[in-house]
């Protein structure tokens, strides 16, 4: 019979599972920062989305332009509603809906605004 003269090295169970645990975290903490970066860029959405909402207000007041509108802009579509307040003749509540391209409600503000 022949026989092997030289050793075959292999892992021992412990050694396996370090290396399984090890793998394991780095996928836990690539997990967290993907995580974080898909909410970063919700929130981001949400800020650009606000700024468009002030913008819009502040453009309805300065032209006194208190009409029911849809305006639609390369990302998003602003939804601008007025209604009376309740039975006031000069109040009127002003609410701004601003919906992504996939139809989401992104941010919305109701308002009340006096009018002439």
């Amino acid at each position: 019979m022949v026989k092997l003269k030289r050793k075959h090295k292999a892992f021992s169970l412990v050694e396996s599972l370090v290396g399984m645990i090890i793998i394991l975290i780095t996928f836990s903490v690539g997990l967290m920062i993907f995580n974080e970066v898909m909410l970063s860029s919700n929130n981001r959405q949400r800020i650009h989305a606000d700024m468009l909402i002030q913008k819009t207000l502040a453009e309805t007041i300065d032209k006194n332009e208190f009409l029911d509108q849809s305006i639609a802009t390369e990302t998003y579509t602003i939804e601008k509603k007025v209604s009376p307040y309740k039975s006031e003749k000069n109040i009127s509540v002003l609410e701004i809906k601003i919906f992504n391209s996939d139809k989401r409600l992104v941010a919305n503000q109701k308002m009340l605004v006096v009018t002439q």
